[in-house]
């Protein structure tokens, strides 16, 4: 299990694709984080506040709320506004990307890419969360 100080660092995954979000929550639970899922944007933004996650992991396309409508409601809530995201998504638009990243999001990756690079990615914003909230207190 991945701790800070006793307790488990805890992933939310917001992805309307049900293999996708259970590949990566299988993958995530044998590397020791907590992991809940969200089907849709709704329910993502509902469990952010409820599970209250180190990280967040968001889809960009799906069906109802789309993936750039939750980022934007999640760094616009005082609840969530400084918990890291990294968009996955299928689009590879430079455009689609810029966008992500000026609204707030930590990465824009490609869906697909390799569960190393991912996990070095998790890991990397949540030890940059782990600082932050360490000078803040």
């Amino acid at each position: 299990m991945v701790k800070l100080k006793g307790k488990s660092r805890k992933i939310l995954i917001i992805d309307d694709e049900k293999i996708i979000s259970d590949m990566l929550s299988d993958y995530f639970e044998m590397e020791g984080y907590r992991v809940m899922v969200a089907s849709s944007g709704m329910e993502g933004l509902a469990r952010a506040k409820e599970f209250k996650p180190d990280l967040i992991t968001l889809d960009l396309d799906m069906t109802g709320m789309d993936g750039f409508d939750v980022l934007n409601d999640l760094k616009r809530c005082d609840f969530t506004r400084d918990i890291p995201v990294l968009i996955l998504s299928v689009d590879e638009r430079k455009s689609s990307r810029q966008k992500v990243l000026e609204m707030g999001a930590q990465e824009y990756l490609i869906k697909f890419l390799s569960l190393n690079m991912l996990t070095e990615k998790v890991k990397k914003y949540l030890r940059c969360n782990l600082l932050r909230l360490c000078f803040i207190k």
